[in-house]
C-alpha cells in the first residue's frame, strides 16, 4: 500500500467526493515520495552489494601484502649467499609488488561521481 491510497481512504471517510485540485497535487507528491523512496531503497541495496565486494577485495590484497611480507623477510633470514631460486623469488617478488602498486594506483584514480550542490525541485 502506498501514500496515495491512505489519502484516498481518508478523503473518503470525510466525504469529499470530488477532491480539490491540491489534493491531487498531494496525491502526486506522495506518488513522486514512493517511487523516490523505492530507488533510493534499491541503490542502497545494490551499494551494499558493491561494498561487500569491495571489503572482500579489500581483504584479499591485505593477504597478498603479508604474503609478500612475508616471502621478503623469508628471503632476508638466508644467512648465505642468493641461489638463483632465490633471484628468482625476488623477481618475481618485485614484479607482483608492482602488479599490486599499479591495481591499486588505478583503484585510486576512480573518483566516486559528484553529487548535486543544490537539491532539484520536482515538477508536479
Amino acid at each position: 500500500m502506498n501514500l496515495c491510497y491512505y489519502v484516498n481512504v481518508l478523503l473518503k471517510k470525510l466525504h469529499l467526493k470530488r477532491p480539490a485540485p491540491h489534493v491531487a497535487k498531494l496525491n502526486a507528491l506522495l506518488q513522486m515520495m514512493g517511487d523516490l523512496m523505492n530507488t533510493i531503497s534499491e541503490f542502497a541495496e545494490k551499494q551494499s552489494q558493491y561494498n561487500e565486494r569491495m571489503n572482500e577485495a579489500l581483504k584479499g590484497i591485505s593477504g597478498d601484502f603479508k604474503n609478500l611480507q612475508y616471502q621478503i623477510n623469508v628471503l632476508q633470514a638466508n644467512t648465505g649467499g642468493l641461489s638463483q631460486a632465490d633471484k628468482d623469488a625476488l623477481i618475481k617478488l618485485s614484479n607482483n609488488a608492482s602488479d599490486l602498486a599499479d591495481k591499486l594506483d588505478a583503484l585510486d584514480a576512480i573518483n566516486a561521481p559528484a553529487l548535486p550542490v543544490e537539491p532539484v525541485e520536482p515538477q508536479l
